[in-house]
């Protein structure tokens, strides 16, 4: 008896996965005849700073003849905008779907510029906080400037680390304007108060270099005023060295 149930409780399993099977194709062959009534765009601004608009999104897909309202939703094809879209520089992820509502629903996210760089050169770019270059024209932003003898390596390698270290900290991200790296590969910041240049030397082990220009601001501009020196050095292990003005 056992053996029966189990086999009719088989049986039924399998007709309902048939059954389902076959109203989930016949949703979607209903759905592929009906046509688009709509794009609806949601988009994800992480930096604040609102690198990209619904509207921009919308003109990037007129562009590209990826508009899929009044189309038929069988011949939208998704995984097309999802790449057009993803040639944009300031688009970090896209995922683009349809809905039983006869959609599409584009949910896009952008990246996070956390340096501007602009070198000896004369090259223009940023850094996300992925380390990738981004190469794009942006608007005034709230972010360290790197000048000096950087290219893009330099710049993604080196001081992405640093960028980041500035980005996480709300007191160094305050005070630092700008970074500037020297013929021979030797890290200046230059800050926002106080009328001196903080020398970092080679580009690394920012953590323990701030740490000693925090103790230094605390314990020693504080005290004598943030005048007093033209340069404040952390190049040297376990230093800090000034030059009077």
């Amino acid at each position: 008896m056992k053996k029966i149930l189990s086999i009719v409780a088989a049986i039924v399993f399998a007709a309902y996965l048939l059954f389902s099977l076959f109203l989930s194709r016949s949703a979607s062959d209903k759905m592929d005849s009906d046509l688009c009534q709509g794009i609806v765009v949601e988009v994800r601004n992480k930096s604040g700073y609102d690198l990209m608009s619904v509207s921009a999104v919308n003109d990037i897909l007129v562009a590209n003849a990826m508009n899929p309202e009044g189309r038929l939703m069988g011949e939208v094809s998704i995984e097309d905008m999802e790449e057009v879209l993803m040639t944009n520089p300031l688009i970090s992820s896209v995922n683009c779907y349809k809905t039983t509502a006869n959609t599409v629903f584009v949910d896009l996210t952008t990246k996070v510029p956390v340096l501007r760089v602009k070198n000896n050169r004369g090259e223009d770019f940023y850094v996300d906080s992925r380390g990738s270059l981004i190469a794009a024209k942006l608007r005034p932003l709230d972010i360290p400037l790197a000048t000096g003898y950087v290219d893009s390596i330099f710049a993604a390698e080196k001081l992405y680390e640093l960028a980041m270290f500035l980005q996480n900290s709300e007191f160094w991200h305050s005070q630092i304007a700008q970074v500037n790296v020297t013929a021979d590969g030797q890290v200046e910041l230059v800050p926002r108060v106080g009328n001196h240049l903080l020398v970092l030397g080679e580009p690394s082990d920012y953590e323990e270099k701030f740490d000693r220009l925090m103790n230094f601001y605390e314990d020693g501009l504080g005290v004598i005023g943030w005048n007093k020196y033209s340069s404040i050095s952390v190049a040297f292990n376990n230093q800090v060295v000034c030059k009077k003005k």
